[in-house]
């Protein structure tokens, strides 16, 4: 971590006997256990340089409107031993001003763009505007999971905006009950009612007033005289292998609308675990998207979980069509395909999945085929599984039976290139 702060400023350090010096330094928001996991991100560099004896003491904001840093930070420090103090949010410029041994503001982050543009709690902005004014290091530190090289630049991050009572009222417990040992839980109006708020939850620092970034697999700067960041190359090489092992982990999500964006399809699938990237291909010249798209996961059993109950999930009306993008390259030749016949009209490709989805996992979405003129039913669809024990048992439980009250018939299908031959011979077994 002593990369991180090695431009030093033109300004006083306190010297030890042993001819090392402590810092002081400032931070924003919560990023330790309690808000991320283990050491913590920004809060654990903190950590780190207590532990090192490098550390004389860390200033960290309220972190207004919702106080993490009064409420999270303030007792993960007390915990931890760690000199510490308080600070308003509107008390940093001044703060740095007046301490000249503040070395370094370290922050988390939300999101980091391909070009370390960085969506961070708001208020991180200023912060880093009032470090480049002041000389001081700002460091952001976050896991590899929260760089998206699917986003180019922090432009294209959509920042949601919150309830305006977060602004116009606090919360906290009876300062008289905690003094005598009770928490009870109170609302104060801050503002007078009537009163309307702008409450953004994040904002985007570029990249410009960012000193280094800082992930669990090293630290990423900026190369000679570049005000951005290449998340691609450089410092960051080992995130571009991370993403390469983790194809495995990745899925197809088809059948999109053409107003599906990143930030929608990523706010989407995280209800389904931790995302890693996201990313539509577009048209060179339109820039339109192409109607399908791939999600990264951070591990294969997240993806797999999303295909499970995110799979013809309607969006802007339409179904998407979900399946694991990699399992496709590796069973797409199997050849344990089966057709579907005597199908009611009213039965579609959902209906299709649902009622053979149980007998194990799809290689793609059923195909119920249909007139490309009229785009009525033509009774018949097809049903590709990844292995051949998935099909047999398909076959062996729904042939003969009757759904939407009429007698289906299951069985291989015939293959394209051989007259009269149907899948799942001994050979292709």
């Amino acid at each position: 971590m002593r990369n991180c702060f090695s431009k030093s400023r033109s300004r006083p350090t306190r010297k030890l006997d042993h001819g090392s010096f402590k810092i002081n330094a400032a931070r924003h928001c919560n990023t330790g256990t309690l808000t991320t996991a283990g050491y913590g991100t920004a809060l654990g560099i903190v950590r780190l340089l207590h532990a090192q004896g490098s550390l004389d003491r860390v200033y960290f904001t309220e972190t207004r409107p919702y106080n993490q840093g009064a409420r999270l930070t303030a007792y993960e420090l007390l915990t931890e031993e760690i000199p510490a103090q308080l600070v308003c949010d509107s008390a940093v410029s001044a703060l740095l001003r007046s301490d000249p041994m503040i070395r370094a503001i370290v922050v988390g982050a939300d999101r980091v763009a391909a070009n370390g543009d960085t969506a961070n709690k708001i208020g991180t902005y200023q912060l880093a505007i009032t470090a480049r004014y002041h000389g001081c290091q700002f460091i952001v530190a976050a896991p590899t999971t929260s760089v998206d090289l699917y986003t180019k630049l922090g432009a294209d991050i959509v920042i949601e905006e919150r309830d305006e009572a977060e602004i116009l009222v606090q919360t906290g417990f009876e300062r008289q009950g905690v003094l005598e040992g009770r928490l009870e839980r109170v609302e104060v109006q801050v503002a007078p009612v009537g009163t309307r708020a702008w409450n953004p939850s994040f904002d985007v620092t570029p990249a410009e007033l960012i000193s280094a970034i800082v992930t669990e697999r090293g630290i990423v700067v900026k190369q000679s005289d570049a005000s951005e960041f290449d998340m691609n190359r450089g410092g960051s090489e080992r995130m571009a292998q991370k993403y390469e092992r983790n194809q495995d982990a990745s899925i197809y999500v088809g059948n999109l609308d053409d107003r599906v964006t990143d930030e929608l399809l990523w706010e989407l699938m995280v209800q389904a675990g931790p995302v890693v990237g996201v990313h539509l291909p577009k048209d060179r010249v339109t820039q339109s998207t192409q109607g399908y798209g791939f999600v990264e996961f951070q591990t294969e059993a997240d993806a797999q979980y999303a295909v499970q109950v995110m799979n013809m999930v309607k969006l802007f009306g339409k179904p998407m069509r979900i399946n694991m993008s990699a399992q496709d390259r590796r069973t797409q030749d199997i050849g344990a395909k089966l057709f579907i016949g005597n199908l009611d009209p009213t039965i579609d490709d959902k209906l299709l999945y649902d009622t053979f989805g149980t007998f194990g996992p799809m290689v793609q979405m059923p195909h119920c085929a249909r007139d490309q003129v009229s785009g009525n039913a033509r009774g018949f669809a097809f049903v590709s599984y990844a292995s051949f024990e998935a099909a047999d048992a398909a076959i062996q439980a729904m042939d003969g039976q009757y759904l939407a009250n009429k007698q289906i018939n299951v069985q291989y299908a015939f293959k394209k290139d051989a007259k009269g031959e149907r899948h799942g011979s001994a050979a292709e077994r």
